[in-house]
């Protein structure tokens, strides 16, 4: 596996630190600690001699942690950080990549608040923006927070959660959002509809049940968390993912997101979008652009399915069961 991590010499990098620290990579993996540097330092300054140092110490004390993997220090030259952070990872065709966010700008730094945004926005793999989290929880564990919809991009997140191992033991937790009943119930005119749809409430809870439960098994083979949960909530959602992360509380939010096309890029989903810059813990975004061409044909007779099943149960007006997709 690559691993492509951005350090400066900040202290919101420690959280970058923690991350690989916190995580049991793949024997033989490689993993890159990367230093952008001022185009205008062309020559070996003070500030180029303590970065190497900075980061050589690094990748010791990384390499102690985790033998069997290769901790290599690097140190490169450009204008734009987030530019060169998504050339360097994409030439190196990394499968994560790893960046802290400070969430504001700080003299001579890596600004990297802002570059965590950009390579969110346009990084086509996986990304990690590592944070401080929290310090409440009391067991010596490691609580991972899975958003899940019924997409392609949650079934990617999936696919991409079974692969990672961490140093501590982990507490899994799967949850999805449902529509809120209340303003469904609200909004409708119709009594008798109204009333259809308070009867249906409770099956299509259960729907959404077995949705996260059909997931368990390939979780326990893979992960073997010590504890697993399913949550089911009613709202918004990323509002209710950021309760859910702070009354937990986690230490990682990963979830899977899709975008849309356009002027060259792919711009993140709006609830990952709102989930990475809220949340107080570390968020993991799991990309997967060649999904994207597929995702209008898929979402179509995903629609044209689920209004057939309608069709036939007689339930005309009972709302999707993941209200919202991201």
């Amino acid at each position: 596996m690559k691993i492509f991590a951005a350090i400066d010499r900040s202290n919101f990098s420690n959280c970058v630190t923690k991350e690989l620290s916190s995580r049991r990579w793949p024997d033989e993996s490689t993993i890159k600690l990367v230093t952008i540097m001022s185009a205008g330092e062309t020559e070996p300054s003070n500030s180029f001699l303590d970065t190497q140092q900075h980061l050589t110490d690094l990748a010791q004390q990384l390499s102690e942690i985790q033998p069997s993997c290769q901790f290599l220090p690097e140190i490169h030259y450009g204008h734009d950080v987030a530019e060169e952070l998504l050339k360097l990872s994409a030439a190196w065709q990394a499968d994560l990549l790893i960046i802290a966010d400070c969430g504001k700008s700080l003299a001579n730094r890596m600004l990297l608040g802002s570059v965590s945004e950009v390579l969110l926005e346009r990084a086509q793999i996986p990304v990690t923006v590592a944070k401080e989290g929290h310090s409440n929880n009391p067991e010596n564990s490691v609580n991972v927070l899975v958003p899940l919809d019924n997409s392609p991009f949650s079934i990617k997140a999936i696919e991409w959660l079974v692969r990672q191992q961490w140093t501590k033991p982990i507490n899994i937790k799967l949850m999805t959002v449902l529509p809120s009943l209340s303003d469904l119930y609200a909004s409708e005119p119709d009594t008798e509809k109204a009333e259809k749809m308070l009867r249906d409430h409770q099956k299509i809870k259960d729907e959404a049940l077995a949705f996260l439960r059909q997931w368990e098994p390939q979780i326990d083979r893979s992960i073997n968390p010590v504890k697993g949960e399913l949550q089911i909530c009613e709202g918004s959602p990323s509002d209710e993912i950021l309760q859910e992360a702070e009354k937990w509380p986690a230490e990682l939010i990963l979830m899977g997101s899709h975008g849309h096309t356009g002027f060259k890029r792919h711009v993140i989903g709006s609830v990952a979008k709102a989930v990475s810059q809220k949340a107080r813990c570390s968020v993991e975004v799991v990309r997967w652009p060649d999904l994207e061409e597929h995702y209008r044909d898929w979402k179509r007779t995903a629609d044209d399915t689920y209004l057939e099943d309608l069709r036939q149960e007689g339930r005309y007006d009972v709302p999707h069961i993941m209200g919202a997709t991201w």
